[in-house]
């Protein structure tokens, strides 16, 4: 069974925190959060604002209700302002002591925020999460009490955005995006220093050659063009070695045709290739030379202006599942969440394209 699924099954019976998932799987909390992270992206699951200690809970979207279960996790004032939601079901923003707002604001799980336009005026209502938007829409129009029109209710931010002036109107689902982030890569010094190295070593030799030839009779000079040979014909096998396993044309994705053309300039030999999504997302076996020797990297490539953790994670899982060294190649840059994540991960390097 694939880990996805594991995760999955063990989520379908209740929110789990990462330490969960790691027991689990046996595997580290980091390659368990790593893991998650990547589902989350993927909107298999939620994460919560609420947070059990210093971590929030994982959870799939049809469990949503089984977060009462942790409500006392909440701070005190929270917990407060959640008990009297939840008796009320929906308040109004104007009508609510100060801190009552800021804890409001404060218990995203169970604190929907709508924003209610009626007769040119705005205001913010709070509804219970497990209420329907109908039923909001008809408590609201109770506590406006004017009969001339039906509110207009927007649920805001992180909330899927409604309409109600009839009961069937439901646009699509928004969603906020993470901040983004930045990191430089050392792959290419690698390159320098591995090419520096075999041109040294190829230096040497020829010099020692030289001089061997130079004092040797006939009989040396012959054995020393069979000696030529035999090196010509290494190298010949050495270059046809690291050339692209990959065939690349001009009918070839437009980002694997970038890469290839990134991989013949730092020598680096394409093993293979699989394209996920066309011009946005390939999966990659690079061979990347290095001061050791030639070294197989799992590679995933992203045509996108901003890497972000999510993106990290799932490169840093399938590798992993490859038993392979890590490189996240592409031509943006690391949010913020990434270069924090990328710390902590061993094996895995951004480099940018």
């Amino acid at each position: 069974m694939d880990y996805r699924d594991k995760i999955l099954s063990l989520m379908r019976l209740r929110p789990v925190l990462p330490t969960a998932v790691a027991n689990h799987l046996g595997v580290s909390t980091i390659i368990a959060a790593a893991m998650l992270s990547e589902l989350s992206s993927k909107k298999l699951v939620r994460i919560s604002h609420l947070k059990i200690g210093s971590s929030p809970l994982y959870y799939v979207p049809e469990h949503e209700e089984k977060l009462v279960d942790y409500a006392k996790n909440l701070g005190t004032k929270d917990y407060q302002a959640y008990e009297q939601l939840k008796e009320q079901r929906v308040i109004r923003e104007s009508d609510a002591a100060p801190l009552m707002r800021v804890c409001l604001k404060r218990i995203k799980d169970f604190a929907k925020p709508l924003e209610v336009t009626y007769d040119g005026k705005t205001e913010i209502f709070y509804k219970w999460f497990l209420l329907s938007d109908d039923q909001a829409t008809e408590i609201i129009t109770t506590i406006l009490q004017t009969g001339k029109k039906e509110p207009e209710v927007k649920l805001e931010k992180e909330v899927t955005t409604i309409e109600i002036p009839s009961k069937d109107s439901v646009p699509p689902e928004k969603t906020v995006k993470e901040s983004e982030r930045q990191l430089s890569s050392s792959v290419s010094d690698k390159e320098i220093k591995g090419k520096k190295t075999a041109r040294d070593s190829a230096q040497a030799e020829d010099k020692k050659s030289k001089e061997v030839t130079r004092t040797k009779q006939s009989k040396d000079t012959v054995d020393g063009v069979a000696g030529k040979s035999v090196t010509r014909e290494k190298n010949d096998v050495q270059a046809e070695s690291q050339q692209s396993l990959v065939r690349v044309d001009e009918s070839s994705d437009p980002f694997l045709k970038k890469i290839a053309a990134y991989c013949k300039i730092h020598d680096i030999c394409l093993r293979s290739a699989e394209v996920k999504r066309k011009n946005a997302e390939i999966h990659l076996e690079l061979d990347v030379p290095s001061p050791v020797g030639r070294l197989t990297f799992f590679t995933l490539a992203k045509n996108k202006k901003k890497v972000s953790d999510a993106d990290i994670s799932t490169a840093f899982v399938n590798g992993q599942v490859h038993k392979l060294p890590v490189i996240m190649l592409s031509p943006g840059e690391l949010t913020k969440k990434a270069r924090e994540l990328l710390k902590n991960l061993k094996g895995v390097t951004f480099t940018s394209l």
